[in-house]
């Protein structure tokens, strides 16, 4: 009579909740329940209290369980040594993207930290390798994350042509009359001269995350140039009398068109 041998089935349990990963709603993630009173089930830290994380933990080709970050780093840093195999295709497909050899290590840092990002949608970090970019560190061994501050002046300069086209249009608008080419040339250097002084200024913030980055700014422009090409016609000499003549022309021409809009301009006055 041969006897039947008994059957041996491995539960995994990847957070050590006392869960089988099988029936665990959450099984990269330790939850306290009444029999495991809080306290890990197993591994190198069994009987201490369970760590509740607001993060996914990590996981990693051939590893049976899910990782924290600076184990996901550790893992990769003797990977080659470890499993040569398997670094040369993680190692492939970081070339792929154009990172070279001496940022491997701080690119899959990267891809870790991602993962535990609020908003991450794996815990794979080899999911992230395709919003890496080699420029990110072209010109630094560190991609550096936190919030810096930035200031940015703009000056407008405004060529002869479109200096010339706004200040012709104030001055028919104003005394009725094309400006002369000096006073064309005079509002052109004036212009540019006070745009110099008055210079578009962007001031802000931007806050890089191993998720990208966010910029909030505020821009202050320099002067109206509007309101600067009318002041520069009132300050012509014959402003005045150009401005009340120009004025006659308009009323005249309206009453032209329409003798019975005399009570209504002057109602209006």
């Amino acid at each position: 009579m041969v006897a039947k041998g008994k059957k041996t089935t491995t539960v995994v349990d990847s957070d050590w909740d006392g869960i089988p990963d099988s029936s665990d709603p959450h099984p990269f993630q330790f939850d306290p329940t009444v029999d495991n009173r809080g306290l890990v089930q197993g591994g190198p830290n069994k009987g201490k209290q369970g760590f509740v994380s607001d993060v996914q933990t990590i996981q990693l080709p051939g590893v049976d369980r899910g990782v924290t970050a600076q184990e996901a780093k550790d893992w990769f840093k003797y990977l080659k040594a470890n499993n040569p195999k398997l670094y040369t295709e993680i190692t492939n497909n970081l070339k792929r993207v154009g990172i070279a050899p001496k940022d491997y290590n701080k690119a899959w840092a990267d891809a870790v930290d991602w993962t535990q990002s609020l908003g991450a949608n794996s815990s794979d970090p080899r999911q992230y390798f395709g919003s890496l970019a080699a420029s990110d560190y072209a010109n630094a061994s560190t991609k550096q994350y936190g919030t810096t501050k930035f200031k940015n002046t703009n000056v407008t300069e405004y060529s002869p042509s479109s200096a010339a086209a706004d200040i012709q249009k104030t001055f028919r608008n104003e005394m009725g009359q094309e400006a002369t080419q000096s006073q064309v040339d005079a509002y052109t250097s004036a212009v540019n001269a006070q745009a110099k002084k008055s210079p578009t200024v962007q001031s802000g913030t931007t806050t890089t995350t191993p998720g990208g980055s966010t910029t909030n700014s505020v821009t202050t422009t320099g002067f109206d140039p509007t309101e600067f090409a009318r002041n520069f016609v009132k300050s012509q000499p014959n402003y005045a009398e150009n401005f009340v003549a120009s004025n006659a022309m308009n009323l005249i021409g309206k009453l032209l068109k329409d003798p019975n809009a005399i009570g209504t301009v002057v109602g209006n006055g």
